[in-house]
């Protein structure tokens, strides 16, 4: 199976963990496991009794298939061309970035240990973050809601 480059796809890249080996998420968040699920069944062609699920005071979920991790990887070393744009690429993949990386504490919006490429691509939105002790706070806070708003789960669970 040849995989095709989708918005679906980009928020699946952007909210899997990073490490080596399988394709995996933790999360205490039930929609986003099941939006994890969906798209990797839908768009991935991952069949369900693939996925493992463990819940313990999370929901943890993998999947082990080396051409779809080869494959993320290769879009992550390419991300400043992939996500170059404000679109609905780089939209999905910064709102799986968030759900995965993010949080929303006392109407402030924080990721916890992004990246310096993840970093430079928000900036050339215009979208700044404050770095304290690797958790940085959005600064830009209403153009980033605006950037995120129809494609992350907790984005949208957000009460301004």
């Amino acid at each position: 199976m040849k995989i095709k480059l989708n918005s679906k796809i980009c928020y699946l890249i952007g909210i899997c963990n990073r490490r080596k080996g399988p394709l995996y998420i933790s999360t205490k968040n039930n929609k986003i496991m099941e939006k994890f699920i969906e798209i990797a069944v839908n768009e991935l062609k991952i069949k369900p009794d693939k996925i493992t699920i463990q819940k313990n005071d999370e929901f943890i979920a993998y999947t082990y298939n080396s051409k779809i991790t080869t494959y993320f990887k290769q879009m992550l070393q390419k991300r400043e061309l992939i996500f170059k744009y404000i679109n609905d690429y780089s939209s999905n993949y910064f709102a799986g970035l968030f759900d995965n990386k993010g949080d929303i504490i006392n109407n402030h919006i924080y990721f916890k240990n992004i990246d310096l490429n993840d970093q430079m691509i928000l900036e050339k939105f215009n979208i700044h973050l404050k770095n304290n002790n690797n958790v940085y706070q959005v600064l830009s806070r209403n153009s980033f809601i605006i950037f995120m708003k129809r494609n992350s789960i907790k984005i949208n669970l957000f009460k301004d």
